[in-house]
Parts: C-alpha cells; sequence; structure tokens
C-alpha cells in the first residue's frame, strides 16, 4: 500500500511515525491487536506500507542485519525451543531489571482519540527484525551487536 505525500506529511506532523533507522528494542502492539505498521521510503516523499511487527521485538540497523545476519538468523530459529519454555512476561521483567536503562524505541500511542492503533515504524533497507522472544532473550548480544554499527550508518546512508 502506498502513503502518497500529503497523507505522509499528516503522519509525520501527529507524531506518528518513529525512524527506525538505528534500530531498538520495540515496544507497541502485538499482532494480536492490530501490531506495528511498517513503512519503507518510496518515490519521492511517499512511503509504502511493507510489513507488520510487534511489541517486543529487535530492529536491527541495517549494518547490523548485513554484517551479523548469520548470527541474527541463528537467534532468531531459537522462538520455538524459547517459546515453549518461558513466558513473555518473565522474559520482559528479568529484562527490565538486568538493564534499568533499557533503550526502547516506542511506538505505543497515548491519544485514544486517534484512529491509529500504533505509531509507523519507518525502516531503511534491509533491516532484520528479531522475533519478541529471541530478542527479550539475547536482548544483550543484539544490542551490542547493533550498538557497534552505528557509527558505520552515517557513511552508509548519509545521515
Amino acid at each position: 500500500m502506498l502513503i502518497d505525500k500529503e497523507d505522509s506529511e499528516y503522519l509525520r506532523s501527529e507524531g506518528l511515525i518513529v525512524d527506525g533507522y538505528f534500530g531498538g528494542l520495540i515496544i507497541g502492539n502485538s499482532h494480536e491487536i492490530g501490531g506495528i505498521p511498517i513503512l519503507s521510503h518510496a518515490e519521492g516523499e511517499s512511503y509504502e506500507l511493507v510489513a507488520e511487527m510487534e511489541g517486543f521485538e529487535f530492529l536491527m540497523n541495517v549494518v547490523a542485519s548485513s554484517k551479523y545476519h548469520e548470527r541474527i538468523t541463528e537467534i532468531n530459529n531459537e522462538l520455538a525451543e524459547i517459546k515453549a519454555n518461558i513466558s513473555i512476561e518473565m522474559l520482559w521483567n528479568n529484562l527490565g531489571e538486568q538493564y534499568p536503562e533499557l533503550k526502547i524505541v516506542n511506538t505505543l500511542i497515548e491519544d485514544k482519540t486517534t484512529i491509529f492503533k500504533s505509531k509507523f515504524v519507518l525502516i531503511h533497507g534491509q533491516q532484520f527484525i528479531v522475533n519478541k522472544y529471541s530478542s527479550l532473550m539475547y536482548y544483550e548480544e543484539l544490542y551490542k551487536m547493533n550498538h557497534r554499527c552505528k557509527s558505520q550508518l552515517p557513511m552508509m546512508l548519509g545521515y
């Protein structure tokens, strides 16, 4: 679905687009209650709605996604084993205790008068999205991989 320049400007002016350029742990709706829509740049100043993610998933930046693709894939594929043995609530609570200054990307909407259920996340290129169970179980490793690559982002994408 293409979102034209006018609608894109409206979403930005209302604070409904969160830039996912640097990646991070995403806080927001689960798939069951509408998820978090993902936008990508399209022609001109338009965006394209390309996918949906959900809260507690980790969005890797584009450099880390490429550089550590094999390891991130291994982490992401451990979903079935993790999901069978632990609850998302326990993982989230443990993560909060281990990392009191946790860096997150918040997509929750405080204003209940809007028609939107979530803010949109804008991605740049091929950014890996790690499932929520693996994200919470391997947060420290994902964060470190992502953080090590941040200094390479401006050169790569012109920011």
